[in-house]
């Protein structure tokens, strides 16, 4: 689903209208002479800052080797997705620009599918993380001793095969078969009946963040029950410095001991050197004291640590925020004018109402490159470098 797919407009109280989305139904109304100034802005500011924002990002985890972490696998797998949206969306740029469709009715039906495809690709990449940092959070163990870069690999790879296979089929393959006819501004066949139209707004935009809302709610909740514990077992540690102090005590003792010149005392007619037995006395105690402590420290559990593991998770949340963001106000406006067009023509809907909405979905591939600098400081220091310092970053 895309905001951009419709590029009909409608005069209705001297106000133009913009398709919403690429399941968006609207009759043939004949267009308004001209070129709209604003929506050629939006257009091509949009799509400047996705494919600036992805190249500075993927040039980024390029040339810094500490950033091609197994988490970062991911992230890479959203700044393509959404690169390979900003590419695409050029095309529906000069059709902003002229008017109309540039290329043939096959072409469309192609273009469709892929431009598609890959903001659903982003959308489900986001679902992949919040999946994964579910189990490092609940199952942490087992998490990092079978994530691997290949791993990664192949998890972003089912997601581009369920994005592709399922747009080259519902909007091309939908098409080729029924022989529907796009208009001269590449409207997919589907999105001409209600239910088909506001589908995959639910597949790609509602569920999605349904399962990524609870996942995150529940790693929220793990995570803050976690917090509380920690001042328990500071009085466990606590304890273990006693401990520790008490140890250091006992090696001051025994040291003592075996230097000391102390008397022998007769026991049982035998002479006894105090000072060896005081020694030895507590030698033994301390190898009893310290063999329950080696074992545990063999025991150790290998799992993320702590700085990882944060970094990851607030990531996690700006990707949220960001597709919330972006993504909301304009599938809830796609879906009313989906099922009613007449609705948004009233109250403070106007042009450039309409043309802001229908372009905010796409804020999404620019808003995930900044949620990664905010979140995860080497990555921000990275792009930094290679905006104010480009010709150190390539020698790097």
């Amino acid at each position: 689903m895309n905001t951009t797919d419709i590029f009909t407009e409608v005069n209705t109280m001297e106000s133009t209208f913009i398709g919403f989305n690429s399941t968006t139904t609207m009759p043939s109304v004949p267009r308004k002479l001209g070129p709209n100034n604003q929506k050629i802005a939006i257009a091509v500011t949009v799509s400047f800052l996705m494919i600036s924002a992805n190249v500075i990002s993927l040039v980024a985890f390029i040339i810094e080797k500490k950033l091609r972490t197994y988490n970062n696998y991911f992230i890479i797998n959203l700044v393509i997705s959404d690169l390979v949206a900003g590419m695409l969306l050029t095309i529906t740029v000069a059709h902003t620009i002229i008017g109309y469709f540039p290329f043939s009715m096959n072409f469309c039906r192609v273009y469709t599918a892929l431009r598609n495809a890959s903001t659903t690709v982003s959308n489900l990449g986001m679902v992949v993380i919040c999946v994964d940092r579910y189990r490092a959070t609940f199952d942490p163990i087992n998490h990092f001793t079978s994530r691997s870069k290949r791993k990664a690999v192949v998890m972003n790879g089912i997601a581009w095969a369920i994005g592709l296979g399922f747009w080259l089929s519902y909007a091309t393959g939908w098409d080729f078969v029924a022989n529907a006819y796009n208009t001269r501004h590449c409207v997919p066949g589907y999105s001409f009946r209600l239910i088909p139209a506001i589908l995959p707004i639910f597949l790609q935009v509602f569920l999605p963040l349904a399962v990524v809302s609870f996942l995150y709610l529940k790693i929220y909740m793990k995570i803050k029950k976690t917090m509380r514990g920690r001042n328990v077992s500071q009085m466990f540690n606590l304890r273990s410095c006693v401990q520790e102090e008490s140890a250091i005590s006992n090696a001051s003792i025994i040291t003592i001991a075996g230097r000391a010149d102390l008397p022998k005392v007769a026991v049982g007619g035998m002479e006894k050197d105090i000072g060896k037995s005081l020694q030895g006395t507590l030698e033994a105690n301390d190898k009893q004291r310290k063999t329950p402590k080696k074992k545990t420290e063999s025991k150790s559990t290998p799992q993320e640590s702590t700085g990882e593991m944060g970094k990851a998770t607030r990531t996690l949340l700006f990707i949220i925020i960001s597709f919330f963001v972006a993504w909301i106000p304009s599938s809830i406006v796609a879906v009313i004018f989906t099922i009613n067009p007449i609705l948004l023509h009233q109250g403070f809907f106007t042009s450039i109402w309409y043309i802001f909405v229908a372009w905010l979905t796409y804020a999404n591939s620019f808003l995930n490159p900044i949620a990664y600098s905010v979140s995860q400081p080497l990555f921000r220091k990275t792009v930094f470098k290679i905006l104010f310092h480009p010709l150190s970053a390539c020698r790097k």
